[in-house]
């Protein structure tokens, strides 16, 4: 074999799981005659690896066609999940991935540093939080000022994600993903959602304007969590926004849990018809944690 002939050198790796890992730089070494692929990889996880910066290369990563779980957390020095090996336009597509949840990624600043399409028809759990770098959504501020190739979001197309079933975001990304849905036509991105986590950390006007945008997209939630950070206002969320309920949304909410609710005394108004506890809400359990000053959560006896 010469040096410029290439052979594709097949793995059968199936789980990789990488833990605590803190000298750890690069997962993959570059072979000088062949490409390791892995047909047969299937989920990945990654976690506590304070030095590594990058998980794929970009021809390994062209070439996932079982993976189905992305998950990568708490790595200080993570900047991007593929790595460019060449500069032209990459186009990566992962017909069976179903999960992708980055958590706790202070440096991640993009998907693939040059321009890229990405395709994941088949992902249903979304889960992004504490990656203030990352440019998941292109929020109309940026449609406006264009966009750098080392910024290029991370979901181009809401409708690329109109398959998902679970949702999770931080305040950051839920700003932009509201921009993106002011901004375009399409509709439907949520219309399968059946669980949604929302860490919010804004003014409280702002985010009841938010999640009322969000919730009207999600004619089929059955699941809510609000995580509320510095909540310092008694009546929040449903008690400032009567909308709620009297359009038929969130009537199929069965599950409500609400995480660092510290002065919350009511999640509805004693004026307000959302029907939390009424004969129409179908509300079957609700969790408060850290409500250390709560009041009245609902009224009637329907939640648990």
């Amino acid at each position: 074999m010469n040096d410029t002939e290439i052979t594709k050198i097949a793995s059968q790796l199936r789980i990789l799981t990488l833990k605590g890992l803190s000298k750890l730089t690069h997962v993959w070494e570059k072979k000088k005659n062949g490409v390791l692929v892995f047909p047969n990889l299937q989920q990945v996880i990654v976690s506590n690896c304070k030095k590594l910066e990058t998980l794929f290369p970009a021809s390994l990563a062209k070439n996932f066609k079982s993976l189905k779980g992305i998950e990568i957390e708490d790595c200080a020095k993570f900047q991007e999940i593929v790595e460019k090996e060449e500069s032209t336009e990459a186009k990566f597509v992962l017909p069976c991935l179903e999960r992708l949840i980055l958590s706790s990624l202070p440096q991640l600043s993009c998907f693939y540093p040059q321009t890229f399409t990405l395709e994941c028809p088949t992902l249903n759990i979304l889960s992004v939080l504490r990656c203030e770098g990352l440019e998941l959504f292109q929020s109309q501020h940026s449609m406006g000022e264009g966009i750098s190739v080392k910024r290029q979001p991370l979901i181009s197309r809401l409708e690329d994600i109109s398959n998902l079933r679970e949702l999770k975001l931080d305040w950051k990304h839920i700003l932009a993903l509201r921009s993106r849905l002011r901004s375009e036509k399409f509709t439907g991105v949520f219309k399968l959602v059946n669980k949604m986590s929302l860490l919010l950390d804004g003014d409280v006007s702002e985010m009841l304007i938010m999640v009322n945008e969000i919730l009207h997209r999600a004619p089929n939630l059955i699941e809510m969590v609000i995580h509320i950070l510095n909540c310092k206002n008694s009546e929040i969320f449903f008690a400032q926004n009567p909308k709620i309920g009297e359009d038929g949304m969130l009537l199929q909410l069965r599950i409500l849990t609400l995480f660092q609710v510290a002065a919350i005394r009511s999640i509805q108004s004693e004026n307000s018809s959302c029907g939390f506890g009424g004969e129409r809400c179908a509300l079957t359990k609700l969790v408060a944690s850290v409500v250390e000053e709560r009041k009245v959560l609902v009224s009637g006896n329907r939640a648990e």
